[in-house]
């Protein structure tokens, strides 16, 4: 299981950005989305 700081450190992106793309609130873009989700490798996120 990946944790937040993990994938942030993977997609190159912030903890914050991170939390924004899993919970839906503020705004991020599509292509920073989809290095979110490639960023954590398919492997689940602690809820």
């Amino acid at each position: 299981m990946a944790t937040m700081l993990e994938v942030a450190k993977r997609a190159g992106v912030s903890k914050a950005t991170v939390s924004r793309v899993l919970s839906g609130n503020g705004y991020v873009s599509q292509e920073t989305k989809d290095r979110v989700f490639k960023g954590g490798g398919g492997e689940r996120l602690p809820a």
